[in-house]
């Protein structure tokens, strides 16, 4: 028989056999002198994960099944870890009802992990601190669909817990603009690693205090010698449009920051703002916007606009 024990914490005891608590049960096997944390009492048997009771501070998510019944569950004050199976090149947990993860509980999703739709359109709130790498967490959401909350547990948002990939070829327009989308919801930042990323629509953001920061323009940015963080857009249209031109209710602020937008021919702009006070653009750099139509920049809608 195959049985595995990933443990996050041991307690020894003297008295005739080993207590486990907070351990992330897998397989079925056979354990002299374990402690049945629902019970309490020692027995031989056969071990199986409903034998365990994992309420934090550290919970795998494999013990439940899913985010919905770890949240059923009642966990609180725990940190919630969506894990990759060993065995498996990606493991995703699909949602089963839209769910909120508590404010007294932090999220981690692992690199190879991903929580998804399901087969219904379902939606994942995120009130608690949230951590994840460049890689992708969330799949099968429509836009809008994941939130987080604007209380400051997520300093930023990252287009690549979405699929973006900066290759220069794929196209990541729907990545990032769930990533605007999410930014927005948590009052944030989008943060632009390192990479070529590839659109075909317009980008939009249509609340306050927009922030869009990259890892920098070039190898001679600051002396630092990361890869730019490019928008590469392969539209006809607006790579980048900020604000509402339809509300003439103007947005509080919006700010750009160590990123490259490069164009085409065929493209109309690379930033409108439209009815935006106190936009700041930072080391921004807009280029090849170069059709007889084309501007890099417009100031589309009574917007104020300062180049740092």
């Amino acid at each position: 028989m195959f049985f595995t024990l990933q443990f996050i914490c041991l307690a020894f005891s003297l008295q005739g056999g080993v207590a486990i608590s907070n351990a992330i049960i897998s397989g079925t096997g056979v354990i002299s002198g374990v402690q049945n944390l629902t019970g309490g009492s020692f027995y031989n048997g056969t071990l199986y994960p409903s034998d365990v009771v994992a309420k934090g501070p550290w919970v795998d998510i494999r013990v439940y099944g899913s985010i919905n019944n770890a949240v059923s569950a009642g966990i609180v004050n725990s940190v919630l870890v969506v894990t990759k199976s060993p065995a498996a090149a990606k493991t995703t947990y699909p949602l089963t009802g839209s769910v909120t993860i508590p404010a007294s509980d932090s999220l981690i999703i692992e690199n190879g992990a991903a929580i998804s739709n399901g087969t219904g359109h379902f939606t994942l709130t995120i009130n608690g601190p949230f951590s994840a790498g460049l890689y992708r967490v969330f799949s099968g959401f429509n836009k809008g669909d994941v939130t987080f909350s604007g209380n400051g547990t997520v300093k930023r948002i990252i287009p690549q817990w979405w699929g973006a990939i900066g290759d220069g070829s794929t196209n990541s327009t729907d990545a990032i603009q769930d990533a605007i989308n999410a930014a927005l919801s948590a009052n944030t930042a989008v943060y632009l690693p390192g990479g070529t990323y590839v659109t075909t629509d317009t980008l939009t953001s249509n609340a306050d205090y927009f922030m869009f920061l990259g890892a920098g323009i070039g190898a001679s940015d600051r002396g630092v010698t990361t890869a730019p963080a490019v928008i590469q857009y392969n539209g006809n249209g607006i790579a980048l449009e900020i604000g509402d031109s339809t509300n003439k209710n103007k947005h509080a602020g919006a700010l750009i920051q160590d990123i490259r937008i490069n164009g085409n021919a065929s493209a109309a702009a690379g930033v409108q703002l439209n009815y935006i006070d106190n936009s700041f653009f930072n080391r921004v750099t807009l280029s090849d916007f170069s059709g007889a139509e084309s501007v890099a920049l417009e100031l589309a809608h009574e917007c104020q606009c300062t180049a740092i």
